[in-house]
């Protein structure tokens, strides 16, 4: 898989601070899928094995990715699957259209509703990472040196700033800063907004080129202990519920190997409840899921895993469309999404339905 090397040097202070489709693959007799109740999963493997492309950012919010693939979940199903590194949702949504990726985790930004708004379609079949009110895993920081002067003392003091995002305007980070505004009763006028890439921002804030920002782990913690910046408002207090990653399948791989895109949801789903019950549920403990991030991430600290891994997902891959379509309205009033979309439209349930009928449903 690849690395995030871009990552390693911002890592390293952190740690000393503290293809194309395929015919339809068969499932032999002695391999279809179980008629037993739902809850009695038994593994059959699909003959010959299908092979898929599978994109991520390597982010901790993909655990149940990661969980999939090193406790075997995809080779259960008859799956060959080959993570790759993919950084933005640009880049994804081509190559999902074109059949080169067969899934794809997603950010649920403007490219993936422009998608849609032009009749392409890609589906959501279930949501990666959901932000919990308790997420501590990005937040809203504000310089040091303005915290200790008072000039931050409660989120209206961001009116004025200099903000800085990951994204162009228009973009995600946009959704997340207005929400922002709206408890300190300010919008995305009221700040003067720039764009630094969140590698950079570290640098931003040591050299005083910005007063806030958005950011993510671990950057987060870099700035912290080099007491540049601190985390003012965690994002679990601004957005709870929003789907901050989505996984996206390939419409000409649903069409063309549809029982494979259902079996990579199984073997997904899985994965996705190994990590809810390490990281959501608490009852396992979350050794085997660090070590299984370790594997995948640049992270390699347990403290800062313990940090990141406030996320929360949804055990049956049920799927709220409340937050997906603000963000649809969002786009549409900022002008990178050019017409109204359905959220409704862009999903489909119908994978996680099939896979909870094989696993059993949970109840939380």
């Amino acid at each position: 898989m690849a690395r995030l090397a871009w990552l390693a040097p911002v890592l390293a202070v952190v740690m000393v601070a503290c293809g194309g489709t395929a015919a339809p693959a068969s499932v032999s007799s002695a391999a279809r899928p179980s008629t037993a109740p739902a809850g009695s999963y038994q593994p059959s493997a699909l003959n010959p094995p299908v092979k898929l492309n599978v994109a991520g950012a390597g982010l901790v919010g993909e655990a149940g990715i990661y969980a999939a693939a090193d406790k075997g979940y995809f080779k259960d199903e008859g799956l060959d699957v080959e993570l790759l590194i993919m950084q933005q949702a640009a880049d994804i949504i081509p190559q999902l259209i074109g059949s080169q990726l067969q899934f794809g985790a997603v950010a649920a930004d403007a490219a993936l509703f422009n998608a849609a708004s032009r009749d392409i379609p890609v589906r959501i079949v279930g949501y990666t990472a959901i932000i919990a009110p308790y997420g501590t895993s990005a937040g809203f920081v504000v310089r040091q040196d303005l915290l200790d002067s008072g000039r931050w003392k409660e989120p209206k003091d961001f009116k004025g700033m200099t903000f800085a995002s990951n994204n162009a305007r228009g973009g995600q980070g946009d959704v997340y800063i207005e929400k922002l505004g709206a408890l300190g009763g300010w919008g995305l006028d009221d700040i003067n907004q720039t764009v630094v890439p969140f590698g950079q921002m570290p640098i931003a804030f040591a050299n005083k080129a910005v007063d806030a920002a958005y950011v993510v782990e671990p950057f987060v913690s870099v700035m912290e202990n080099q007491h540049t910046a601190k985390n003012v408002v965690p994002v679990g207090k601004v957005y709870p519920g929003l789907p901050a990653q989505t996984m996206t399948v390939s419409p000409g791989f649903a069409q063309s190997q549809p029982e494979a895109a259902k079996r990579f949801v199984v073997a997904w789903l899985r994965g996705q409840r190994d990590a809810w019950h390490a990281f959501v549920k608490k009852d396992v403990p979350p050794d085997g899921m660090f070590q299984i991030l370790m594997n995948h991430t640049p992270v390699k600290d347990t403290a800062l895993l313990t940090r990141m891994a406030t996320f929360t997902v949804d055990p049956n891959g049920e799927m709220d469309l409340k937050e997906l379509q603000f963000e649809a309205d969002s786009f549409l009033k900022y002008g990178t999404l050019k017409q109204k979309v359905d959220a409704s439209k862009m999903v489909d349930p119908s994978y996680a339905k099939a896979a909870v009928e094989r696993l059993g449903s949970i109840s939380g």
